[in-house]
């Protein structure tokens, strides 16, 4: 996958989970915005969220930690996970150790269903 320079987040609701689509390059740069989105969804009363994380080219450990502290907040309210991440984004998942954490589903059905469980 070739490594996008931009950065894009979008959301949208479906059966009352919300499906977080990040693409391009979560990064320093990009962070700061991706966690005020993420935030913004959260005092709104989001606590059920799908990361699809399918063209996220890179992601840094800024961006590892603002998930993790999304995963957290949520923890015993709601529930996330991942939606087939790019190789590149798996690959640091596993690095990190974190894949115990995170959930990863491979199609937006099951996404939905673990989420909504």
């Amino acid at each position: 996958m070739q490594v996008k320079d931009s950065f894009d987040i979008h959301a949208e609701e479906k059966n009352g989970v919300w499906i977080v689509k990040v693409s391009g390059v979560l990064d320093a740069e990009t962070n700061m915005k991706f966690g005020v989105f993420l935030n913004d969804l959260l005092d709104k009363g989001a606590l059920r969220f799908i990361f699809d994380l399918s063209e996220l080219g890179y992601i840094n450990s800024q961006g590892i930690g603002t998930l993790v502290s999304i995963f957290k907040k949520v923890e015993g309210k709601g529930r996330a996970c991942f939606l087939k991440p790019s190789q590149e984004v798996e690959h640091i998942i596993q690095l990190t150790g974190l894949k115990a954490l995170f959930t990863i589903k491979e199609t937006e059905s099951d996404a939905i269903a673990f989420c909504r469980a």
